[in-house]
């Protein structure tokens, strides 16, 4: 990278970081609590409230997921066309990190 690009990518991550924190403290917020819910349950939900109960868990995710891509998008956009290039063959060859940690976020 050059210089611009390495002081670009650095601004870019330190807003990635601002923006990204609350969004992903909400998204296992809502999932802690979903699970809560759910573990605690005496009776045998329906699908339909299991999906109900969900829909936070499924909207903060969404937020969370359109925002890290927007963040990429704006990312891959300081890179030259052979970095791009370059980081798109990486890319398709990378499991993604939570896959590579057997995490399932």
């Amino acid at each position: 990278l050059t210089t611009p690009q390495r002081v670009s990518i650095g601004r870019l991550s330190a807003e990635w970081e601002r923006r990204a924190g609350p969004l992903r403290a909400q998204m296992d917020s809502v999932a802690a609590s979903f699970d809560k819910q759910l573990h605690s349950e005496s009776h045998r939900m329906s699908v339909r409230e299991i999906q109900d109960r969900a829909a936070p868990v499924t909207l903060s995710t969404e937020q969370w997921i359109t925002t890290k891509r927007i963040y990429w998008e704006k990312a891959i956009q300081i890179l030259n066309d052979k970095q791009r290039a370059q980081i798109e063959t990486i890319a398709a060859h990378t499991p993604p990190i939570s896959a590579a940690k057997g995490n399932s976020r």
